[in-house]
């Protein structure tokens, strides 16, 4: 459980602290996780494969291969692009010998 002074939630985060006395301004505070909660020693390979959940790529998979299919039915843009690149060139040609 986390340290808090009375009042306020012994969970970790931000809490708001009052002061009985009026006409003191309620304080912001942050409260920290308990120390004991974070345990720098090493863990076994085999627990920590236990503690991960694993997920299955079937779902990702068949969204990728259909999200590379819709775009190479979508090539049209490379075209438009070389079209505009070569557009361009003969533009400053033009320009460069009628100047």
């Amino acid at each position: 459980m986390a340290d808090a002074p009375a009042g306020v939630r012994k969970v970790p985060g931000i809490g708001t602290l009052t002061d009985r006395n009026p006409g003191v301004p309620a304080r912001r505070i942050a409260v920290n996780v308990d120390p004991r909660e974070s345990v720098p020693s090493r863990m076994l390979a085999d627990d920590f494969q236990s503690a991960v959940r694993h997920l299955k790529d079937v779902g990702v998979t068949s969204d990728r291969v259909e999200a590379r299919e819709q775009e190479d039915r979508q090539h049209v843009w490379l075209f438009l692009m070389a079209a505009m690149v070569l557009t361009l060139a003969v533009e400053g040609l033009v320009a460069s010998r009628t100047a």
